[in-house]
């Protein structure tokens, strides 16, 4: 007897795919947020840590510290960013709040919240804001200005002696207005 052919099987896995409802993936990200805010919550800055600072100071600035380990840092101009340690950082503030005030913005928020400096930096602001504040019409920027703390003023006379050393393009009465609102004396024979 010839034999019937034998019939090939084939096997057909299904396969299924579980979709993960919207609900369960919303649980599961708050509660990865919630873990990660206590994580953030008990975090602390070792004093060897790097910490970004940005200088809002025109042309150079030094910062030395004159105790151990005796490490000095210096930003060659406005914006410029440096890395210094924690615990320099630490030892500035403690003597004086002026290099916070007039010179350097740490540019860590949970650095500023441990080094006490929320308040001056209310005071001033964000550097990113000030900066921004020189592309809106001139009667803001004058009624900004005439608002504005010493502190505010003396980084805002610093940006704008920036843009002058890089050669940005400003209008001359725009200049001049500005000039005399931040006490800076331009010469006019140039």
């Amino acid at each position: 007897m010839a034999g019937r052919p034998k019939k090939e099987t084939e096997e057909i896995k299904e396969v299924v795919e579980v979709k993960e409802s919207i609900t369960d993936r919303v649980g599961k990200n708050l509660a990865n947020g919630r873990i990660q805010t206590l994580k953030k919550a008990e975090q602390t800055i070792d004093d060897e840590d790097l910490i970004a600072v940005a200088s809002f100071a025109s042309g150079r600035t030094q910062l030395i510290n004159s105790e151990k380990p005796y490490d000095e840092y210096v930003w060659d101009g406005f914006g410029t960013v440096e890395d210094v340690r924690f615990g320099t950082l630490k030892q500035i503030r403690k003597k004086s709040d002026d290099a916070f005030r007039n010179m350097l913005y740490v540019l860590d928020d949970l650095a500023i919240k441990e080094l006490g400096l929320t308040k001056i930096y209310e005071n001033i602001g964000s550097l990113d804001d000030l900066i921004k504040i020189f592309d809106k019409p001139i009667a803001e920027i004058l009624r900004f200005v005439d608002n504005a703390s010493p502190q505010v003023k003396t980084v805002l006379a610093e940006i704008l002696s920036n843009k002058l050393e890089r050669k940005e393009p400003i209008d001359h009465y725009v200049l001049n207005d500005l000039a005399k609102k931040l006490g800076i004396e331009l010469n006019s024979d140039l």
